[in-house]
C-alpha cells in the first residue's frame, strides 16, 4: 500500500475532509456569507447607471433610417456634383462655405416650392424690395434709357447686395446666378398675383341677398 493510500485509509467516513475537498460551491456560498450587504447595493447602484447611460445615448444618437435616394435621382445628383467638382474646384476650395450655399441654392431650384404661409428665403424677399425701388430710382437718373437697359443695371445692383462673393464671381456664374435668382423673384411675384386672384374671384365674394341691387 503506498503512503498516499495509507493516509487515506486512515480516513473515516464522519473525519474531517481535507481542504482540496472542498467544492466551488461551498467556497461560492462561504465568500457569499462573507460579503457584506454594501457590495450588494453598489452592485445595484452600478447597473442602475450603466442602463440610463445607455438609455441616454440612445436618445442623443437615435439609429438612422435608412431612406437611400431613387437611383436616379442619386444618379443625376452626383454626375451635376462631378460637374462642379471638375469646372469649380478652386471655388470650392477657396472659399469652404461655398458648398453650403450652392447646396441651399440647388434645393431652393427643386419641388415642392414652398407652402402657402411658409416663409420665403430672405435673398428672394430683399431682392423683390430692391426691385421696385431702384426701378424708380433709375428711370429717374436714367430718362433716355429703354425698360430693358434699365432691367440690366437694376439687376446687376441687386445681385452685388443680395449674392454673397458676386463681384469675385467669374462671369459665367454671374450670368448663371443673376438667372436663377431672377427666376425665384418671377415665381414669388407669379404666386402672389395667383393668390390675389383667387382672393378677388367672385366664387370668394361674399354672398348678396335678394334684396340687394347687384
Amino acid at each position: 500500500m503506498t503512503p498516499t493510500t495509507q493516509r487515506f485509509a486512515r480516513l473515516s467516513p464522519g473525519d474531517p475532509q481535507p481542504a482540496e475537498h472542498h467544492t466551488s460551491a461551498d467556497l461560492g456560498s462561504s465568500l457569499q456569507a462573507w460579503r457584506s450587504p454594501r457590495f450588494g447595493e453598489l452592485d445595484a447602484q452600478i447597473a442602475a447607471e450603466a442602463e440610463r447611460y445607455l438609455d441616454k445615448r440612445q436618445k442623443l444618437n437615435p439609429p438612422r433610417q435608412s431612406n437611400p435616394l431613387p437611383p436616379a435621382v442619386h444618379q443625376e445628383v452626383t454626375r451635376l456634383a462631378q460637374e462642379l467638382k471638375r469646372d469649380h474646384s478652386l471655388l470650392f476650395i477657396n472659399d469652404p462655405k461655398l458648398r453650403d450655399r450652392a447646396a441651399r441654392c440647388f434645393r431652393s431650384q427643386l419641388p415642392p416650392f414652398g407652402q402657402p404661409g411658409a416663409p420665403g428665403y430672405n435673398d428672394v424677399t430683399a431682392a423683390i424690395e430692391l426691385l421696385s425701388r431702384l426701378r424708380r430710382d433709375y428711370a429717374r437718373l436714367y430718362p433716355h434709357e429703354k425698360p430693358h437697359q434699365i432691367g440690366k443695371r437694376v439687376w446687376k445692383r441687386i445681385c452685388l447686395e443680395v449674392i454673397p462673393n458676386y463681384g469675385t464671381i467669374t462671369e459665367r456664374e454671374q450670368r448663371d446666378t443673376c438667372q436663377r435668382l431672377q427666376r425665384r423673384v418671377r415665381d414669388r411675384l407669379n404666386k402672389r398675383k395667383r393668390s390675389a386672384r383667387l382672393k378677388t374671384a367672385p366664387g370668394n365674394s361674399p354672398p348678396v341677398s335678394p334684396s340687394q341691387s347687384v
